[in-house]
């Protein structure tokens, strides 16, 4: 269990996920100071309505399902550098209550491009009774990352998404781009090759509960991919994978995902405007470009649960400016709608460069020949939300002048609010509820990301 010692307050989270607090809490993080606890702001009569911060607690919107990462073979690969008393602690703190408290994840079907190389769950070519399916290779390597996560967070949902179908399933006859074949026996085979994947992965003990179609389906590169148009998704789900998972009594729901497309006419109107499509589909994942869709499908589709599935990744440097720049993405996917968000890589070797070349950012740098580890600026915005905003809480409307906010009503009924100061400068900020008058007053540091909670009963 993490203390927060605060003058004047106290905050706990325990097994539960609550809050116990003495008074108002202020947990800021600077590139130089990450994860400090401040004095316990105090408590101001009056002006409440004329905050810069007003939170309505009155009105919660969507709740919250959780927050999480990618697990992926490189990250693995650097753990597994660490003694195991490292590598449980780096673990701990993203799968803890005392850190991040992560409840969800995601993992690849086959190779993603943080994968070591191309891989499929069947290399066989023709091989459309999936006699050679398996997951040995997984059992060597992405499980154990797994199921290290889940000795600390036994109940961890799992997402499961392809960035490619077997090579010898698709058009062009490799990883990288081309399309699904149009064949009928192939699409069907498909359908069953992602059905296995869930049952496989839970014979293994992990709890899936979701499936996604494709990663990205509008992108084509030199990395695992592989291109749908939305007409195609629609077809896809209601005519193979739809009746398939059915069929073969999968739990895992249906996702339409990953979205990196900003248009609702390209992949969300053409599938859930199909009643038949529309019937097996649970949720929506976007992600990068997807961002431009998703208050937009939230206000067509209010029933419909979705997801940020994968956070922008930067280019290897993790400076606080990308966590800057992700506090502002997190706004506006959780604000458009989003019951879930996700990093990226959670972990990855210096550099962070994938095995096609790409360096990208991680949460945490883990050098396996040295055991030096590095927490960088976004594990730490992640740990300002996801290490207070549990499963069950609420998102939050808000008003105010102050823009850089993100607001949240937690299940014990306190007012939860992450709020940045992207200026060089100190800047002062006061916060107040629809539920009372008082306000607290705080001088926020230059370039700081920082939670505060007010618990109910001081409101």
């Amino acid at each position: 269990m993490r203390w927060v010692l605060l003058t004047g307050g106290l905050l706990a989270w325990g097994a539960c996920g609550g809050v116990f607090a003495a008074g108002p809490v202020w947990v800021c993080t600077t590139a130089a100071e990450p994860w400090k606890s401040e004095a316990a702001p105090r408590m101001e009569a009056g002006g409440a309505a004329r905050a810069d911060v007003v939170i309505e607690t009155r009105k919660p919107l969507q709740e919250i399902d959780g927050f999480g990462g990618c697990f992926n073979e490189l990250g693995w690969e650097a753990l597994r550098g660490l003694p195991e008393g490292a590598r449980e602690k780096v673990l701990r703190e993203l799968f803890g209550d005392e850190g991040c408290g992560f409840t969800l994840a995601r993992m690849p079907i086959g190779a993603s491009d943080y994968a070591k190389n191309w891989y499929s769950l069947d290399e066989t070519p023709g091989d459309l009774g999936l006699k050679d399916f398996s997951i040995e290779r997984d059992r060597g390597c992405l499980l154990h990352y797994v199921k290290a996560a889940m000795q600390i967070r036994p109940k961890l949902g799992v997402w499961l998404s392809a960035w490619s179908p077997p090579a010898w399933m698709k058009t062009n006859g490799e990883y990288a781009g081309g399309s699904l074949k149009a064949d009928r026996a192939v699409q069907a085979a498909y359908a069953d090759y992602l059905a296995m994947a869930v049952q496989a992965y839970e014979g293994e003990g992990v709890h899936v509960y979701a499936c996604m179609v494709q990663n990205e389906p509008d992108v084509s590169t030199t990395f695992p991919t592989c291109t749908w148009s939305g007409e195609q998704v629609r077809d896809f789900i209601r005519e193979d994978m739809g009746p398939t998972f059915r069929r073969r009594k999968v739990d895992a729901g249906i996702w339409l995902g990953t979205i990196a497309d900003g248009d609702i006419k390209d992949y969300a109107a053409p599938v859930l405007s199909d009643p038949g499509a529309a019937a097996f589909v649970k949720g929506a994942a976007y992600q990068w470009g997807g961002k431009a869709a998703i208050a937009e499908t939230h206000r067509r589709y209010p029933a419909l649960k979705l997801m940020q599935s994968e956070t922008e990744c930067g280019d290897g440097t993790n400076d606080f400016a990308y966590a800057e720049e992700t506090f502002g993405l997190m706004r506006t996917y959780l604000n458009g709608g989003a019951s879930s968000y996700f990093m990226w890589n959670m972990v990855l070797p210096p550099g962070g460069e994938s095995s096609w070349g790409w360096a990208q950012n991680a949460a945490i740098t883990v050098d396996g020949k040295t055991g030096k580890v590095t927490y960088n600026p976004e594990f730490y915005l992640f740990e300002q939300v996801s290490h207070f905003v549990r499963p069950g809480a609420h998102v939050a409307a808000s008003s105010g002048t102050w823009e850089e906010r993100l607001a949240f009503v937690g299940a014990d009924g306190s007012a939860i609010v992450v709020v940045g100061n992207s200026a060089e400068a100190a800047r002062e900020v006061t916060i107040g509820t629809d539920a009372g008058e008082d306000v607290v007053r705080v001088t926020l540091p230059g370039h700081s990301l920082n939670t505060l909670v007010l618990p109910a009963g001081d409101r």
